[in-house]
Formats: C-alpha cells, structure tokens, sequence
C-alpha cells in the first residue's frame, strides 16, 4: 500500500464500506469542472480513523478490475463485495472480492442463477442465525 497524505480526489458514484478502523473508498467517477474529463477510475483508498491518514490501495490484480462508477459494495465474511456499476460503455455483471487482510481482488465465478448487469443499486448481507446466507441487491 502507498501513503498519500493527501485526501484523494472527489468523486461520485464510489462506494465506501466501513472495515476494523478503516474507511476504504472503491471507483467512482472522479470529479471534475469540465463534464468531458470526468475519468471513471478502479482506485481504492483508505482513510484511517486512528491517524487520520489517506492512503491508496494499490494492488496486483488492479489492472484486471475494471474502473466503474455506480455499483454495490458490502462486507461479507471479512471481505468486501462489489457488484455490478457502469464505465459508461456498458454495465457489469461481474462479482468482486476484495480481501482486506491480503489486500487482493478476485472476480468471483458466475453462478447457474445469477442476475443481469446493473447499475445505481444498492445491495445488502442477509444473515441469519448469526450465519450470512447470500447477498441481496434491490
């Protein structure tokens, strides 16, 4: 992971999840003045309640995940979920695993019933008995 002592750049669309003393802030549409520069980034960054530091998340998977901007995330089992978004050429499908201990990302393997690509949604963890049962998106 690289420090950055900087907040990172405004963005819309990102998601944030909270994680043990973290705030980890996933894509988005970076902001900008000029509508035609807005880029749609893959970026992860952390913010760190105890020191009140920034810093990027930089992994080796980062190249294969695709920048996107209005998708879902949730924790789940110690590892954040991100489903679906836009990079505004077409919408995904695809299922994301970041590891928070390992810092690396997965694609997740389709399954026999899996839903259509979206985008703007929102997604919850569903847990019952103290067990998590599956991941919902409305």
């Amino acid at each position: 992971m690289s420090s950055v002592t900087v907040p990172p750049p405004g963005v819309q669309g990102h998601c944030a999840v909270l994680y043990k003393d973290s705030l980890y802030v996933f894509g988005g549409r970076i902001d900008s003045i000029h509508p035609r520069q807005r880029n749609i980034t893959n970026q992860m960054h952390r913010f760190q309640f105890c020191s009140k530091k920034w810093s990027q998340v930089k992994t080796p998977q980062e190249a294969s995940i695709a920048p996107r901007h209005n998708h879902s995330a949730c924790i789940m089992n110690g590892k954040m979920l991100v489903f679906g978004g836009s990079n505004n050429s077409c919408y995904f499908d695809e299922l994301l695993e970041f590891d928070f201990e390992s810092e690396t990302w997965k694609i997740l393997p389709k399954s026999e019933l899996w839903p259509m690509a979206r985008h703007g949604h929102s997604a919850i963890v569903r847990a019952k008995d103290n067990c998590v049962q599956d991941l919902e998106m409305i």
